[in-house]
């Protein structure tokens, strides 16, 4: 079974679509939040949290940090932890492969494990970052570790995911596996065949869940009504000019 994670910041599409029964958690970032219209990150993380816990009670969060320097991550990591303490909800800070210099974060990932705070490790783009990560930080005890492959991103680049998906499997380590930025409602059939633990989707990806096994020819004739109402609306005609 594979968990899907809504991927958005609209605060008015995760109220609509949160309690949706095939949605177990929430990720976001700071793009989607600047997206979103956000401007002071930690007022909105508190609204977040607020509407998770009234809609989702037994979910999860997935926070981005937004600094690129080690120890001034670390004290972001803690505090967006700690937040996740005090109202009493599941929060899991993500925490880049890389900083924007290319070095890996994998002391930073490990200091964090130590100290039992649950870490989404973002922006993974290949079988060797994820080996060399799991090599530094070694194995814990809890499932508190998401590798979070961006196949949607290696797909763009006209590779195929599933090879680093692939990989990724054969990777010892205690960690929950996440399917991420995926660019069709497909890649949700994918990452379940492939056993991925999680898949992020954004709301018009979770609505298009509705069409699994729509019979193809009640949906082609769908399409032409579509379209031929489409034109009456907008007042088409085709003649001689």
């Amino acid at each position: 079974m594979t968990d899907i994670f809504l991927d958005t910041a609209d605060l008015l599409q995760i109220e609509k679509l949160i309690e949706d029964p095939r949605i177990s958690g929430l990720t976001t970032n700071p793009t989607l939040m600047r997206q979103a219209g956000v401007t002071n990150y930690m007022s909105y993380v508190c609204d977040l949290i607020d509407l998770l816990r009234e809609k989702k009670q037994n979910g999860s969060v997935s926070l981005e940090v937004v600094s690129d320097e080690p120890n001034t991550m670390m004290d972001e990591a803690m505090i967006l932890h700690e937040i996740g303490e005090e109202l009493k909800y599941k929060v899991y800070v993500k925490i880049p492969i890389v900083n924007t210099q290319g070095f890996y974060n994998s002391q930073l990932i490990d200091s964090l494990l130590m100290k039992k705070v649950a870490v989404n490790v973002t922006a993974i783009m290949t079988d060797e970052q994820a080996r060399t990560l799991l090599l530094d930080v070694g194995a814990y005890p809890s499932q508190d570790l998401i590798l979070s492959v961006f196949a949607g991103r290696i797909a763009d680049t006209g590779r195929d995911p599933l090879e680093t998906i692939a990989a990724l499997r054969l990777v010892p380590g205690n960690y929950k596996s996440l399917w991420a930025s995926p660019r069709e409602v497909y890649n949700y059939y994918q990452a379940r065949d492939w056993y991925v633990d999680i898949i992020t989707m954004a709301p018009d990806l979770i609505k298009k869940l509705d069409l699994e096994d729509k019979n193809l020819y009640d949906y082609s004739v769908d399409t032409v009504k579509m379209f031929v109402s489409d034109a009456k609306k907008s007042g088409f005609t085709i003649n001689d000019v």
